[in-house]
């Protein structure tokens, strides 16, 4: 009968009937800052699958080591899931190391202007001057990702912030908020001479240069080309900067003026003549009126006596 219990008892250990078994690892690299249990072992018998991600404190330090011995795993492992028992083998310790490289203001200005730029929707236009209390910075060495949160304001002001986050492996291992000047550069255009209130805009009388629109009042005009067919509201000075309020669409079709107006009818081309209910550049929407039926349509200026009937 002795001789029975002692065969079962060893029967129960084998099986793992008084406990989970598990093997250690004898060292890992981790880029989280916390220690899960999967981390550090090889192998689990008769735990539950989810004690795998069963949480056992931060990481070490970036850049630094750690080791957990059995000891601390097992207690680490009884705070969490109460009274159990381990059945061990493998290394007796493991060795956590925490890789890292240090992130100079030079790569934080780099990747920063690409997704400022991203943020305003315009390549080659983002410049930062300075970022406020730069200090280098260590992450997880190997594959990472940046992504930056910039205050709403930031397309309004040379002053910004930004909260950025670094990702490892999907992983949040950093975040840090960044305060910066920055330059918006953007093409504008000056006056090259004195011009008033009526005239033509044209290439001969505008050069195009590249402003910060952060160091300008607003309204400023931006823009590759000047606007075609297009006359000054108001005079302007040499060397002033082109202001969207400054110039409008030229007027092609004055109020009062005759027209013909084009539309089709079952396929047939059709023309009448009308009068122009009010003033019109190419290619606005104006009221025309049948001088006979009195009738009242919308038609689309195309040039100074023809338009087209918006149907």
């Amino acid at each position: 009968m002795k001789f029975t219990t002692i065969i079962f008892m060893i029967s129960l250990i084998s099986h793992g009937a008084w406990g989970m078994q598990l093997e250690l690892k004898t060292e890992t690299t981790l880029t989280r800052s916390e220690v899960t249990l999967g981390d550090l072992i090889e192998s689990m018998q008769e735990g539950r699958q989810d004690y795998w991600n069963l949480s056992l404190g931060l990481s070490p330090a970036l850049g630094t080591e750690r080791v957990f011995n059995r000891e601390m795993i097992e207690r680490a492992i009884r705070s969490r899931i109460g009274k159990t028992d381990i059945v061990w083998s493998g290394a007796n310790a493991v060795r956590v190391a925490r890789p890292a490289r240090m992130v100079l203001e030079s790569e934080l200005k780099s990747v920063m202007t690409q997704q400022l730029e991203a943020f305003v929707g315009e390549k080659k236009s983002a410049i930062i001057h300075e970022i406020s209390g730069f200090s280098a910075f260590l992450i997880p060495a190997g594959e990472t990702e940046f992504q930056m949160d910039f205050a709403s304001s930031t397309n309004q002001s040379a002053w910004s912030s930004v909260v950025l986050r670094v990702m490892s492996k999907g992983d949040s291992v950093l975040t840090k908020s960044i305060r910066f000047r920055w330059s918006w550069m953007k093409t504008a255009w000056i006056a090259t001479q004195n011009k008033s209130a009526g005239e033509m805009l044209g290439m001969n009388d505008f050069k195009a240069v590249t402003l910060d629109l952060l160091q300008q009042p607003p309204g400023l005009f931006t823009a590759s080309m000047l606007p075609s067919e297009s006359t000054l509201g108001r005079s302007i000075a040499a060397g002033k900067p082109l202001m969207v309020n400054d110039f409008k669409p030229r007027v092609i079709v004055k109020k009062g003026t005759n027209v013909f107006v084009h539309y089709q009818v079952s396929g047939v081309s059709v023309s009448m003549q009308g009068v122009a209910l009010e003033d019109g550049a190419r290619g606005n929407m104006i009221h025309i009126q049948n001088p006979s039926s009195r009738k009242r349509m919308l038609a689309r200026v195309v040039d100074e006596s023809n338009t087209i009937y918006a149907n």
